[in-house]
């Protein structure tokens, strides 16, 4: 908006000008899949038994840069169009229409079978009326760019080394012209031709560029529409908006859809005039915040003729480096997310016809989707995909309206660089990545309206030990209404906007499904044991997060390019802490989930929730504990924007998310509706500079009772039940927060949640009216290292706080010993040394010495035995008696331990040692006093 303009700015068009040698590029990256089985290692062939017959061929069928070779590779495809039931085939160069052209002396009519030979070039320079049953192109087929062009086809292949044209780089379809696939309504899938429904759509094998002619995709408005707007006023001229096109302007509620379909009349500058007028109030709920409007119409399509769910088309690319930009998927995608997958890679013998997953094997197969990049390879060596400017949508002239029923942009197992796009009314999830192995990029792209299935992000997943009745545990995700569902963290999400989605509006499951497995990696990290013995097809799901699937150098931007986790790098090396390596010489291969995540500038609005962090570096620690506490290396989410958030009216799938203050359970599953942030099983996260907008219900950032190291900065947190749940396993630290319009608590602190480990909570720059809710359960009467500061002072909770605690007006059912109530950096406690360190030693018999050291706070200890010792105690006791009160040090020349003093309350303690002499006594120290 005028008063603040950064997020616009941020939002400009990020189109990268093509390599001028992309052509011969691509080239030479289509190969055809080759079968390396035979040299495969004893343990991968064992490990492929595990998967099952499909996804071995996934596994030692493809060779880099290509798909795999079972029901959605090469083979299979090519089997669809036999170069012997061609009724037609080009066999010299020319135009479409020219009969010369044509081996029988005729062009194709309705029905034909249409090959195009090998070397040689066909051109459609015309709108075509034939209804053809399939076209294979061996050759190149080009469409002219100058003039309208139409094919119609049930299904149209591109074989290796073939190429399919249809405008270039540096010749786009002209703005005047259009350029028109669609794919034919012939009645269902013949599955006596097709038993595994593949075809109808675009199945590319072979090299694609397909360019339109720029349009600006979507843009901000200068001013917020109205009810009875007839124009939109747009912060910059649009390219390439002329009357006609349909437009959305996104709405802004999250009780039911105010998305407005409307249509161009006139473009004059920044004003658009509209042939509707608006029936809503578009305005966000804070006036430096953007309204949006959408363009949904390329003169490049791809369309199928009919709308019913079973009989529509797809497109599948089946080779690296293909191109589309300014390219529209119309009414696209059969795979349908309103119920569960027909053909799981997991489990399926197990529970097929189980009563509960009923379904007939081609009745929801996977993988047909409006455009989807399937296993060209997730390699930094290979040619990445190329998605700039295009939109999946529904048909934009009112012959549909329906959109897709699965997902919108897919990568799956590939390289894909996916920037400026709009995807609108996809039912599951508008841009995903499939497995967790997946690079590339989501940048600058809008992401709108997904009904979902009501279903939690986490209801059809593989757990075993959880077969719960009603729940088909078959590996399907993406299906709860989402803009956004990473399942690895190496695609980047950059600039982009989700709107409009029942469940989260970006969702991270970060730990890859275990059907891949690099060349380089010969034996997985999968202990023998687990493969030699008879197993089940389920097996396979334990091993996800366990295979070395991805080379270490491919965090060198996560979670940023200063601050990243690849081998070279100023950090940590994730191949130190990874939760599994594998060393292929040239290169360390480690699991894609201990690689943190890189999300910046993203903005939801109009959603359940705004963001879930699921399965993010579990497992990663290592013997060095390298990550934890060093925030510079965490997943980062930074500058992320969510207003307008919760559940729909009528909602009653989804639980709406609240903290129940001094009830059983408190924020220990995060996982519906009335969430700003969720982190839910996952490890080492930092929320940067996050603006996260309630709507009066639920909180802004929480975790579940799973969680290990969070960090949240400079967030603003307004209009919600409560702001932060802030107690993890590890350390939390919230520095710097701003909360308004908080009804409960800003901080819930809750013991009860942390099932083990060490919760430690820092507290920083906490308002003075801000609360911070303290609710001790029983936790604190546990031996647990717990700790919390605010400000560089200790936080008890009232139950255990030592009797000269104080109260703070920001603690409720807590004290506070030392720190200081001015939000600096905690370091003004008076512990007798004007803020300093203290350093206090004692000795003993033999030359036996120890050293501890307040660290300005009078109760944060560092304790080091000079020399070596199998336990050690420090004892408090108050001046001039002989009461003390010790507290064990960790054995063996410990250096760190948290203790309190639990006996003083005056000015000062004395302070001694006690520890192992090594010969079944003890030394004690000579008594030191300490003042405050």
């Amino acid at each position: 908006m005028p008063e603040d303009t950064t997020n616009a700015n941020q939002r400009t068009n990020h189109q990268e000008n093509r390599a001028t040698n992309g052509q011969e590029n691509r080239t030479t990256n289509r190969q055809a899949a080759e079968s390396d089985g035979a040299e495969r290692a004893l343990s991968r062939r064992n490990y492929c038994k595990v998967l099952g017959a499909g996804a071995t061929a996934a596994i030692v069928g493809a060779t880099p840069g290509t798909a795999d070779s079972h029901d959605h590779g090469h083979d299979a495809v090519l089997d669809l169009v036999p170069t012997s039931e061609a009724t037609h085939t080009a066999t010299a160069d020319g135009s479409w229409r020219d009969a010369a052209v044509w081996a029988g002396g005729s062009s194709p009519g309705n029905g034909a079978r249409v090959r195009v030979d090998s070397g040689v070039t066909v051109t459609l320079d015309h709108e075509d009326a034939a209804r053809l049953e399939w076209i294979r192109v061996d050759g190149t087929l080009a469409f002219a760019t100058d003039v309208d062009t139409r094919l119609q086809v049930d299904t149209l292949v591109t074989a290796p080394g073939s190429s399919l044209e249809i405008g270039t780089a540096s010749s786009p379809v002209r703005s005047d012209a259009t350029a028109e696939i669609e794919f034919v309504d012939r009645g269902p899938i013949d599955e006596s031709w097709d038993p595994t429904r593949l075809s109808r759509g675009l199945l590319a094998a072979g090299e694609v560029e397909l360019v339109g002619a720029e349009k600006t995709p979507h843009t901000t408005l200068a001013s917020h529409p109205s009810p009875g707007d007839g124009t939109l006023e747009l912060e910059s001229t649009p390219t390439n908006w002329r009357a006609g096109d349909a437009l959305v302007v996104p709405g802004v509620s999250h009780r039911e859809n105010q998305d407005e379909e409307v249509t161009i009349a006139s473009v004059s500058g920044g004003t658009v005039h509209l042939q509707e007028s608006l029936e809503y109030d578009h305005s966000p709920p804070a006036a430096d915040l953007d309204s949006y409007a959408l363009n949904l119409d390329r003169n490049v399509r791809l369309r199928s003729e009919s709308t019913d769910v079973d009989r529509r088309g797809h497109v599948m690319a089946m080779s690296t480096g293909t191109a589309f930009e300014y390219v529209g998927f119309y009414e696209l995608g059969r795979t349908d997310k309103r119920i569960p997958l027909s053909d799981p890679l997991y489990k399926e013998s197990e529970i097929r016809n189980d009563g509960v997953f009923d379904l007939a094997e081609n009745d929801n197969r996977k993988a047909r989707y409006p455009l989807h990049f399937h296993r060209t390879g997730a390699r930094r060596d290979l040619e990445p995909h190329e998605v700039t400017g295009c939109v999946v949508a529904p048909h934009t002239d009112a012959a549909g309206w329906k959109g897709s029923p699965g997902w919108g942009f897919t990568n799956h197992g590939s390289y894909a660089n996916v920037r400026d796009c709009v995807s609108y009314r996809v039912f599951g999830t508008h841009f995903m990545t499939e497995t967790g192995v997946e690079i590339g990029v989501f940048r600058n792209n809008f992401a709108l309206r997904s009904a979902g299935s009501g279903e939690d992000p986490d209801w059809r997943e593989f757990i075993a030990w959880a077969d719960h009745a009603n729940r088909p545990l078959i590996d399907d995700y993406g299906h709860g209404g989402h803009g956004f569902w990473l399942h690895g963290p190496l695609v980047s999400v950059e600039d982009n906007v989700a709107a409009g989605h029942r469940n989260f509006a970006y969702a991270y499951w970060t730990r890859a499904l275990g059907d891949y497995v690099p060349d380089e990696v010969s034996d997985p990290a999968v202990p023998p044991s687990e493969l030699d013995r008879p197993v089940e097809e389920a097996d396979v799901g334990r091993h996800r997060g366990k295979i070395p699937n991805v080379p270490a150098e491919y965090g060198d931007d996560k979670p940023s390019e200063t601050h990243n986790v690849a081998p070279g790098s100023p950090g940590p090396n994730v191949a130190a802490f990874a939760h599994t390596t594998h060393d292929a010489g040239a290169a360390t291969f480690v699991d894609a989930g201990s690689i943190p995540i890189r999300n910046v500038d993203n903005v939801a609005f109009a959603s359940g929730a705004g963001m879930d962090v699921m399965n993010h570096l579990r497992g990663v620690e290592g013997p060095s504990d390298t990550v934890h506490g060093n925030d510079d290396y965490y997943g980062l989410v930074k500058n992320f924007t969510a207003y307008a958030i919760g559940g729909r009216d009528g909602e009653s799938d989804l639980p709406a998310f609240e903290m129940r203050h001094g009830d059983d359970v408190n924020f220990e599953f995060p996982r519906g509706v009335n969430i700003g942030i969720s982190m839910r099983y996952a490890n080492h996260l930092k929320i940067e500079n996050a603006r996260l907008i309630g709507t009066g219900e639920g909180a802004g950032i929480v975790h579940n009772m799973r969680a290990r190291g969070l960090c949240v900065e400079d967030a603003t947190i307004e209009n919600w039940n409560d702001g932060i749940g802030a107690l993890t396993d590890g350390i939390a630290e919230i520095r710097n927060p701003t909360f308004e319009d908080v009804t409960n608590a800003e901080i819930n602190i809750r013991g009860e949640q942390i099932l083990a480990g060490e919760p430690t909570t820092h507290l920083r720059d906490v308002a003075l009216d801000d609360e911070i809710y303290l609710d001790a359960t029983d936790d604190v009467h546990t031996d647990w290292e717990w700790e919390i500061t605010l400000d560089g002072g200790d936080v008890y909770y009232d139950a255990v706080a030592p009797g000269h605690a104080e109260d703070d007006p920001r603690l409720v059912g807590g004290k506070i010993v030392g720190g200081s109530d001015d939000g600096d950096d905690g370091n003004d406690g008076d512990d007798g040394n004007d803020g300093g360190d203290s350093t206090y030693s004692g000795s003993a018999g033999d030359g036996w010495s120890a050293t501890a050291t307040d660290e300005g706070d009078s109760s944060t200890w560092r304790f080091e035995p000079n020399n070596a010792a199998d336990w050690a105690d420090i004892q408090f006791a108050e001046p001039g008696t002989n009461s003390w009160v010790g507290y064990r040090m960790d054995p063996a020349g410990s250096i760190h331990e948290h203790v309190r003093d639990a006996s003083g309350d005056g000015s000062s303690i004395d302070v001694r040692f006690v520890w192992d002499d090594g010969a079944g006594g003890q030394y004690v120290s000579a008594r030191v006093t300490h003042s405050y």
